[in-house]
């Protein structure tokens, strides 16, 4: 029987593999539309891996989530072995939500050094909130702002032909 890494690494095919587009030869028009095809790639690429990972999850989450509550856990790594015997790393990790409200309560009622030691508080104001304020909040925000510049995109816009 073939393992599952080996038979992966024989079905890839050259054109999976290399990038042999030269960028830098290229004029912007085809720079552009580079763009766009890679773009178009990266989209297909990103609708078959879900799908992927979904079917892995549909036949390793089950197996995985009995041996790790084996171990005494609800979540965390642990391996399981494929229909060919091998090894599948299994992640399950958690994800913690508060409320917000019962646990503003709970910080009131707990000793302030200990709110202090425990709590995280962060503040933030939304831009169209900040843009939209009068003058005189948003002399008081100011101080408090800072903006840098984020991701640069640029696309290519189809015109129509007249």
């Amino acid at each position: 029987m073939m393992s599952i890494l080996s038979n992966a690494s024989r079905n890839l095919n050259e054109s999976e593999v290399s990038m042999d587009m030269n960028f830098y030869n290229m004029n912007d028009a085809q720079l552009l539309e580079a763009k766009l095809t890679l773009k178009r790639q990266m989209d297909e690429h990103k609708a078959k891996m879900e799908e992927l990972n979904s079917l892995l999850q549909a036949r390793f989450f089950s197996v995985a989530r009995e041996e790790l509550q084996r171990q005494g856990k609800d979540f965390g790594t642990t391996t399981v072995f494929s229909e060919q015997e091998d090894k599948v790393k299994v992640s399950i990790n958690k994800k913690v939500t508060w409320d917000q409200q019962l646990l503003r309560q709970a910080f009131d009622n707990m000793d302030v050094e200990d709110a202090r030691h425990y709590a995280k508080i962060t503040y933030g104001v939304e831009e169209r909130k900040y843009t939209n304020a009068p003058p005189g909040i948003i002399d008081q925000l100011q101080p408090a702002r800072t903006v840098e510049q984020g991701t640069v995109n640029i696309d290519l816009v189809q015109t129509e032909e007249a």
